[in-house]
């Protein structure tokens, strides 16, 4: 029993690391990138905005009669379409310019990302149960830090939206919420950021602080997952933010950045962030 119970715990806090910590650039210039990256994404998702706004205006002038009889639905179809059209330019911009700034250097984007099953000996298995395993851990902890907070419930504001929705509008918010963002937002968050601090907290002098290598990996892990949270704000309704939301968000990066230190493949991490997604949606359209 006691053998069991010492596995266990190894397996819980000593386990087996397969990302490689060794991202090519300082920590200097990988948030100097990341700065400029997240400059990109401001512009990519703000221009389209602006334009598809334009051609709205000008279509409802020169024909009224087509938005007449517009059900509120259709209004919320265009919404939809053009939050969607708006993320997907915004995050494939940044995404295009960190891959773009590696490429220049002679590094492979997947490589470097570990956007591959290298570590896992090309077993898609592996990722999925590692995936559900780490999903399960966010349910957990999630359920924990939720029931600490001060306040009585966690508002999402994207959840609140997608209640309001139904048929089309529906399917492409779940398009755009399960499958689009775990992906794009993995490649940045994890990715690249985590992956970049972490390798930044593991040079002689970061020890010097941390102590272990494992502390290192830990304050990245936290810092990204910070990062994570903070980008899921809704700043709009500054100075009335959903600031209970932030520490919901930064334990589900966290567990997110582990279960990539642990498998050594983005993969798993965008799966995780799949499944995520994919039950606050079922949740919020079944219990709505």
């Amino acid at each position: 029993m006691s053998g069991r119970f010492i596995n266990l715990w190894n397996w819980i806090f000593k386990p087996q690391v397969r990302l490689e910590a060794n991202f090519p650039w300082t920590l200097g210039k990988s948030l100097k990138t990341y700065g400029i990256a997240s400059l990109i994404y401001l512009i990519g998702t703000t221009l389209p905005m602006m334009l598809l706004s334009l051609v709205f205006r000008s279509v409802l002038s020169a024909y009224p009669e087509l938005f007449a009889n517009l059900s509120e639905q259709g209004f919320l179809l265009i919404i939809v379409v053009m939050a969607l059209v708006c993320f997907i330019c915004g995050f494939a911009a940044e995404v295009w310019y960190i891959r773009r700034r590696l490429k220049l250097e002679k590094f492979s984007f997947k490589k470097t990302l570990a956007l591959n099953l290298d570590s896992l000996n090309g077993s898609r298995w592996a990722v999925v149960w590692r995936a559900l395993l780490a999903f399960a851990w966010i349910v957990v902890l999630t359920q924990v830090v939720e029931r600490l907070l001060p306040v009585s419930h966690v508002v999402d504001p994207a959840a609140d939206f997608a209640r309001s929705l139904s048929g089309v509008p529906a399917l492409l918010f779940v398009f755009l919420g399960v499958i689009v963002a775990p992906i794009v937002e993995e490649i940045v968050f994890r990715g690249f950021l985590y992956n970049a601090v972490r390798t930044s907290f593991r040079s002689d002098k970061a020890m010097a602080f941390f102590g272990s290598k494992g502390w290192g990996d830990l304050a990245a892990a936290f810092t990204s997952a910070l990062v994570f949270g903070l980008f899921h704000m809704n700043f709009m309704q500054f100075p009335a933010l959903n600031w209970a939301a932030l520490p919901i968000y930064t334990v589900t990066g966290m567990v997110m950045s582990e279960s990539y230190r642990r498998s050594g493949s983005l993969y798993v991490p965008i799966l995780v962030h799949a499944f995520n997604n994919l039950t606050v949606m079922a949740l919020t359209y079944l219990v709505a």
